[in-house]
């Protein structure tokens, strides 16, 4: 960690996942300064495919160790899409 008072440089990742994108900042601190390295992002990439993917998994986790679809009832797919939600 570099001192207040030292003229060290430390770069630092920001990850911000929303709902519907992901956005990645690198950012350059130097004597209390900061500077924008480089900004990317994906507005095809969000939470919201996270959340998919981890429904899919336990459905099919579910559907091989219980020989039950939960897809086939909507009610108990939109719980198990609230629950992962919650669990990411």
């Amino acid at each position: 960690k570099a001192n207040p008072g030292d003229n060290e440089t430390q770069n630092v990742m920001f990850v911000d996942v929303g709902h519907t994108q992901t956005t990645v900042s690198i950012a350059e601190f130097t004597k209390g300064k900061i500077k924008i390295l480089a900004t990317a992002y994906d507005r095809w990439l969000g939470g919201r495919n996270f959340d998919k993917l981890l429904a899919e998994h336990f459905a099919n986790a579910f559907k091989t160790k219980y020989k039950i679809d939960i897809k086939s009832n909507r009610k108990a797919w939109i719980r198990l899409e609230q629950a992962c939600e919650r669990l990411k």
